[in-house]
């Protein structure tokens, strides 16, 4: 990725980064909380079916699983909009739930400085 030469470039990367952040977060801890519910769901709508019943429960769990895993991995492995190293990685060190960069120290949902419009009031 090149260079971004005016705030208002950095700043929609930063914005679409965190976007992405948020979104994941929330798919991982929407998959996380109804891991659950759904799987005693499919199995008390399935009680009825004897053993097919039970082997197609196991299978929804184990894809389910399966997609929360992938869903877990996917939001572990966000880049940082500032140094684009992993965000909540570092060499020895891993912490799922970090406010800030492990990194380069960006706090998390923080917009870069120089995007950052003040508006000056000229007195008459």
């Amino acid at each position: 990725m090149g260079r971004l030469t005016t705030p208002q470039d950095l700043a929609a990367k930063y914005e679409g980064r965190w976007r992405q952040f948020r979104r994941r977060d929330a798919q991982a801890w929407g998959m996380l909380l109804m891991w659950l519910p759904a799987n005693m769901a499919v199995g008390l709508l399935l009680r009825w079916a004897g053993e097919p019943g039970r082997v197609f429960t196991k299978g929804f769990a184990l894809a389910y699983f399966v997609t929360m895993l992938i869903t877990l991995f996917r939001k572990a492995s966000l880049k940082c909009p500032r140094c684009e190293r992993n965000f909540y990685n570092r060499v020895g060190f891993r912490n799922d739930f970090a406010s800030h960069c492990l990194n380069c120290q960006l706090p998390k949902y923080s917009m870069p400085v120089d995007s950052i419009v003040v508006p000056v009031v000229v007195p008459y």
